[in-house]
């Protein structure tokens, strides 16, 4: 997803980047984009002959190599591949080594960065949405632990310490679904850069009354 989106940021102006989504489109073809997993979309795209922490690099075909000078197309098997263990075994990571001059050029260093950026930001807005079902599915277990769990004859999830922190957790997983909900609909209105629907309160002089702030509830009905 995250290359593809940046290679539908390059196709109007740039023949084999629109060769080269064609064939990931048809299946036939994976396509990496070859900087570290935690590089936030508005950073500038690493242009060092090394990345490391890149996702998903065994499944690739092409990796999209940020460069100085652009964005290139390196063929997979023309790569250095060093795996890493990540945390989360699901999704493996792996440092990727290429030598100057290798792979198409497929867009100047403007282009290259905004196409860059603009895959990133919809691989920030499946990350959201990936991190708030950990969440829910975290969440979801704990309440059922403490429904199930017994102390002094009781569910423990009865007591007053824990409700009041599985309260906090409900309205943390609340704020993360509305936050998900409204990088999804930034980014199929083609619109990633859209201010929040729920924005934080403002702050006020000390001593002065201020508007209570919107619930997480009602923050998430606005952006449903």
């Amino acid at each position: 997803m995250v290359a593809t989106e940046t290679l539908l940021a390059l196709t109007a102006e740039s023949a084999p980047a629109a060769e080269l989504l064609a064939a990931v489109a048809g299946g036939g073809t994976v396509a990496v984009l070859a900087v570290p997993l935690s590089t936030a979309p508005d950073a500038d795209p690493p242009s060092a002959p090394s990345a490391a922490a890149v996702a998903d690099v065994p499944a690739a075909d092409v990796l999209l190599v940020p460069r100085a000078d652009g964005l290139y197309a390196v063929p997979a098997g023309e790569a250095t591949v060093e795996p890493r263990t990540p945390l989360d075994l699901t999704r493996p990571l792996a440092r990727v080594t290429t030598e100057p001059g290798t792979g198409t050029r497929l867009a100047g260093p403007d282009a290259a960065r905004a196409a860059v950026r603009r895959g990133l930001l919809a691989g920030a807005g499946l990350l959201a949405s990936e991190q708030l079902g950990l969440a829910e599915r975290c969440l979801e277990d704990t309440v059922r632990h403490t429904r199930e769990r017994h102390q002094f004859n009781r569910p423990v999830g009865s007591f007053q310490a824990l409700k009041h922190r599985m309260a906090r957790l409900w309205l943390d997983v609340v704020g993360a679904r509305a936050a998900a909900r409204a990088a999804a609909d930034a980014l199929a209105k083609g619109a990633p850069d859209a201010r929040s629907p729920c924005p934080s309160p403002r702050r006020t002089a000390p001593g002065s009354r201020s508007a209570p702030p919107r619930s997480a509830s009602n923050c998430t009905a606005e952006s449903a």
